[in-house]
């Protein structure tokens, strides 16, 4: 049996280890990802807002959109009741957004842009004012705004 000293060493020492896995994630970039292979082969990848190890939006690129056209079409979700997902995608040093319902709906995004080339990230708010935005692990969140920290890079779409 564990005396007392050695007994909150120990969970001072695991709650230090949480405390540190969880600060790597909020200011640690992730790789960027494409969701199109570049040649418009028609190779996808969903990704994930993941907080804590919980995906709280997904987002689904449609069949045949990675074809070089300059248009992408997706599929957003939120998995929370209640927060809206939202999808962030960067042209030409300008964001702009496609909101989905304040519901677990799943709905289609298109946009266009002239390169088949952007940055590309997930969010999801309430009406309270608490937002969560990242891609695919790495994110920051809470009450506030949007922030365009963590995004992966599409092209040839």
């Amino acid at each position: 049996m564990l005396g007392k000293g050695r007994c909150l060493r120990a969970i001072v020492a695991t709650l230090g280890l949480i405390a540190s896995i969880s600060a790597g994630q909020l200011v640690s970039p992730g790789a960027a990802q494409a969701h199109c292979n570049g040649n418009g082969a028609g190779n996808t990848y969903t990704r994930d807002l993941i907080v804590n190890g919980v995906s709280y939006a997904r987002e689904t690129p449609v069949p045949g959109t990675c074809n070089l056209n300059n248009d992408y079409r997706t599929i957003i979700q939120s998995f929370l009741p209640g927060f809206r997902a939202s999808l962030w995608f960067q042209n030409d040093g300008v964001w702009s957004v496609h909101y989905g319902p304040y519901t677990t709906a799943p709905v289609e995004v298109t946009y266009s842009d002239n390169n088949s080339h952007s940055l590309i990230h997930l969010c999801v708010n309430d009406l309270s004012g608490t937002w969560y935005c990242g891609w695919n692990g790495p994110y920051t969140g809470g009450a506030g705004q949007v922030t365009h920290n963590y995004f992966g890079t599409n092209t040839g779409f």
